[in-house]
């Protein structure tokens, strides 16, 4: 029996979501919607900067496991290297969506259909490069840990770049390890074991709902993810966790825009040098031509004549 291919490609985006459990007939204008922007990103990568914009995870070119890691090590070593690389403790960035887009890597959060428990998926396609989308209407903090989830198959899940599906259950293995890393790299154990330090409480202590909602505002995150931290860390149990009745998060308003910030400087950078139409501004943006303008407005465009030569 011949092995089943790799599904790596936009194009496979249909095929990826079905072996996942998701019907992908429900979700076929949101895959064009998705294809359609990563396209016009990469294309104004090619026109503004010369080509896409693909780096290889840091870790890749470091230090590399030991026969003697555990896997949970393994993880938890990585979580904490992009932690600290990226400033994601105390009062460094924390939504995951900026961090990432700050690294210049592919975001997007539209709306996802109506009733799907689809969360996120990522794709690394040659064309336009590594890409991680997010449903624009979950909250802020399950949103994290979804790029968080989804980060974590980008750095661990490279051999070769499958499209990687997010869904509330999965029990696969690489779906397992991508969602612990994004609980390891969300909740540094050190900052964590600070604020419960200052809240004086201690092992054996009882765990609200409510507390667990006050660990979920600071660090900016689900309550899921508070949970599963806590577990790992071994200051929680299952048997605790089992008593608690936790709500599930419901599904929001839009962000104010589903393009990332980066995309949106190119966008104004290709308007302001006449490459893009103002009604193709609007188009790139996900807004109207008034909106679009108004953008515009406040860009300051790059010198042109001063920039050129320089390497």
């Amino acid at each position: 029996m011949s092995p089943r291919p790799s599904l790596t490609r936009l194009s496979d985006l249909e095929s990826a979501l079905e072996q996942s459990g998701v019907k992908a007939k429900t979700h076929r204008a949101l895959l064009e919607r998705v294809r359609t922007f990563l396209k016009r990103y990469a294309d104004l990568e090619r026109e503004l900067l010369g080509g896409i914009q693909i780096a290889v995870p840091r870790h890749l070119l470091d230090e590399h496991e030991t026969e003697t890691d555990r896997p949970q090590d393994v993880v938890e070593r990585l979580a904490f290297r992009e932690r600290k690389r990226l400033d994601l403790t105390g009062i460094g960035e924390r939504d995951v969506m900026t961090v990432l887009d700050r690294e210049e890597l592919k975001v997007y959060r539209p709306p996802f259909p109506s009733g799907t428990d689809l969360l996120g998926f990522f794709v690394f396609d040659e064309n336009v490069g590594p890409a991680f989308v997010v449903d624009g209407q979950l909250p802020p903090q399950r949103a994290n840990a979804v790029f968080a989830q989804l980060y974590g198959h980008y750095l661990l899940d490279h051999d070769p770049y499958e499209i990687r599906v997010a869904r509330p259950v999965s029990d696969s293995a690489r779906s397992l390890r991508a969602r612990h890393f994004a609980v390891a790299f969300l909740i540094d154990p050190e900052e964590l074991g600070s604020y419960l330090k200052g809240l004086r409480w201690k092992v054996g202590d009882p765990i609200t709902p409510a507390f667990l909602e006050h660990l979920s505002v600071y660090f900016e995150v689900d309550t899921e993810t508070v949970v599963a931290r806590l577990l790992s860390l071994g200051l929680w149990t299952a048997e605790d966790v089992s008593q608690l009745d936790l709500a599930v998060p419901e599904r929001g308003p839009l962000p104010e825009m589903a393009v990332p910030d980066r995309f949106v400087r190119l966008a104004l950078e290709a308007h302001a040098r006449g490459q893009l139409t103002d009604q193709e501004l609007a188009l790139h943006l996900e807004t109207d031509v008034e909106n679009a303008l108004g953008l515009a407005g406040q860009f300051a465009a790059p010198d042109l004549d001063s920039t050129s030569g320089e390497s």
